[in-house]
Order: structure tokens, then C-alpha cells, then sequence
């Protein structure tokens, strides 16, 4: 990395990209007010009508894995292209988050989906990542791509356990 003058540390939000590029891993936070419903509504009060959400520009893995969800006969919340509100109403809505690597050779934590995730209280069903840095297996379930829809529907059964990982 050509750091400018001047500059002593570079941060990146995931420990295995970071580790690879010379950069600091520091992990993302995050905080009740990325759910801009929670004013009007609070956690536990919204019906929950729909099995997963996914946040994320639909590439061919992704899309594939969305259609394989929906095979299954899970039904995904309507979360593409919403802001605000409505889009913190439809997580609301949603029994977990599906995240999903953009491409195969980038298995990173996808940190600002995750604190969006957390902000809903909405558990996170992540595509294996290869570092999970601070976040053990008590803030995450992942599976390999292969499975994860399967492992997804799988999860779903025992709404207890998964609702657990979203507090």
C-alpha cells in the first residue's frame, strides 16, 4: 500500500483481507439507530413474515443461491433497493439474514451488513468465512456454499436457537 505522507496505520473491517493487504484489522460496531424503526416500533413487535433477507448486489453465486432459498419454499423479504424505513421494516419482518460473498475468492466478514443485521436484532446466516476475528461462532452460523441454502432451511426449524445468535 503507497500510504500517503503522513499516514501511520491503515484499518480494514476484516481480519483476513487486512492480514493479506498489510492493513490493521478493526472491527465495525453497531448501534440501534441503523434500525430507523425502532422510534416507533421496538425489537419483538413486528410479525415476522418472511423466512430471509438478503442485502446485496444479486452476482451470479448470489443469484443462485436467492433461487435455491426459494426452491426451498422460503419466502424472501422484499429488500432490494429499499432505504430507511422500509427497509428496516421488511427486516423487521425477517427471521434472518443471508449473507452471501459477492464472488469466490473474496471470504471476508461483510461488516456493515452485519451491523445492519445486529441494529435488527436479525441473525446472521453467513457463507464460511476465513477469518472471523473477534466474532466467534456465538455471533454467527456459517455454512459453505454448497449447503448454505439447505443449511439455511435447516436453521429455520429451531427459530429459539437462531433468534439467539440475533441478540
Amino acid at each position: 500500500v503507497n500510504e500517503p505522507q503522513g499516514i501511520r496505520r491503515v484499518w480494514h473491517i476484516d481480519p483476513y483481507m487486512g492480514k493479506h493487504g498489510g492493513f490493521e484489522y478493526v472491527p465495525v460496531g453497531s448501534d440501534d439507530r441503523l434500525n430507523n424503526t425502532i422510534q416507533y416500533r421496538p425489537v419483538g413487535t413486528h410479525s415476522k413474515t418472511y423466512d430471509v433477507a438478503i442485502m446485496s448486489y444479486q452476482t451470479y453465486r448470489r443469484q443462485k443461491i436467492t433461487a435455491d432459498l426459494e426452491n426451498l419454499g422460503l419466502y424472501l423479504a422484499p429488500v432490494s433497493g429499499l432505504w430507511g424505513g422500509d427497509r428496516s421494516d421488511a427486516l423487521m419482518k425477517s427471521l434472518c439474514m443471508v449473507h452471501v460473498h459477492q464472488n469466490d475468492n473474496a471470504p471476508g466478514i461483510a461488516s456493515l451488513r452485519w451491523a445492519i443485521a445486529a441494529a435488527h436484532h436479525l441473525p446472521m446466516i453467513t457463507e464460511t468465512v476465513r477469518d472471523r476475528g473477534i466474532f466467534g461462532y456465538s455471533c454467527m452460523v456459517q455454512s459453505d456454499y454448497e449447503h448454505l441454502a439447505a443449511f439455511t432451511a435447516h436453521m429455520l426449524k429451531d427459530r429459539t436457537q437462531l433468534q439467539e445468535y440475533g441478540e
